[in-house]
């Protein structure tokens, strides 16, 4: 839906067409910063319940399945750091950072 995501996304609207963001809230409607954070945490938890369980489960069955238990470490490791760093731009609203971080996280 339109308008859902966080409002430093509406840096998007150049590359993507999205459109202004921020959290389905009416232009010109005053919210106060408790419902913005309120909603920008429910968005960083519903975020990592979705990728932290099969990442886990990825990880594990590779554990099982790797040659290099020094590359397995690397992995487990970047991607970490990777989700870690992704709820700390999340919370502190970095939009780049925050992108390539769960690049990071993803990718590995």
């Amino acid at each position: 839906a339109t308008g859902t995501r966080p409002p430093e996304d509406s840096q998007f609207k150049k590359i993507f067409n999205a459109g202004d963001q921020s959290f389905r809230v009416e232009p010109g409607e005053i919210i106060d910063k408790s419902f913005e954070d309120y909603m920008r945490w429910q968005r960083i938890l519903g975020n990592d319940v979705e990728n932290i369980p099969v990442a886990l489960i990825i990880l594990w069955i590779s554990g099982w399945l790797c040659y290099s238990v020094d590359a397995q470490i690397c992995f487990v490791v970047f991607w970490t750091v990777g989700r870690v760093c992704h709820t700390i731009f999340f919370a502190k609203k970095i939009l780049l950072l925050r992108a390539m971080s769960f690049a990071v996280s993803t990718l590995q």
